[in-house]
């Protein structure tokens, strides 16, 4: 049985987003893949916060039924941290929004999809009956719509250009990939700012 194999993600994967998890070549036992029924001792994952909630789940099944394993999840580094973190021995699975680079591939890692997950815009506004269209999230980030149909100023979060999310949403439409590149460029002397917050 190899690690977390038969585990079951209760949410839907009519996903965007693929997770990869990372596992260090050196996190195996004479050669072969990690058994859990071989283990005992601390496993520390980490890496898109993405995966985190999910892997917490997965964590505490595992636990349940493997109790000398202590799985450590640790807070969010994002994709490319945690593939550094995996590369450098700080953790032993790293969880990637993305495919490895070419060059991280050749630090002695290997990648495979364990999951996948959906890509959702939340908000809290409370506004009933809101169907934003990708044309409409296109022109809420150019700042062309900046208030709710109350008036109420909208206010967009924007994450780092090279962040997976970033990645996705540009990829969601060529209208959405023009808007954002212009965004992200012109930092905080765009007027399309006004309503963003950014997160790093």
């Amino acid at each position: 049985m190899k690690l977390f194999e038969g585990l079951r993600m209760k949410s839907a994967v009519n996903a965007q987003s693929i997770i990869f998890a990372l596992i260090m070549l050196g996190l195996t036992l004479s050669g072969g893949y990690l058994y859990a029924e071989d283990y005992k001792g601390i496993i520390k994952i980490g890496g898109t916060g993405s995966a985190l909630g999910p892997m917490n789940e997965m964590a505490h099944a595992f636990q349940k039924k493997h109790p000398d394993v202590n799985i450590i999840i640790v807070p969010s580094l994002g994709s490319g941290g945690g593939i550094k973190a995996v590369t450098e021995g700080a953790i032993d699975i790293g969880l990637s929004g993305r495919p490895l680079k070419t060059d991280e591939a050749k630090e002695g890692i290997t990648a495979f999809e364990c999951a996948r997950t959906p890509f959702v815009f939340v908000t809290a506004h409370k506004t009933k009956g809101i169907n934003f269209t990708l044309q409409d999230f296109a022109k809420i980030y150019a700042g062309e719509i900046k208030n709710w149909p109350d008036g109420t100023p909208i206010h967009v979060v924007l994450r780092p250009e090279g962040d997976m999310d970033s990645i996705l949403l540009k990829g969601m439409s060529p209208e959405m990939d023009k808007t954002l590149k212009k965004v992200l460029a012109q930092g905080n002397r765009s007027e399309n700012l006004s309503g963003c917050k950014r997160l790093y």
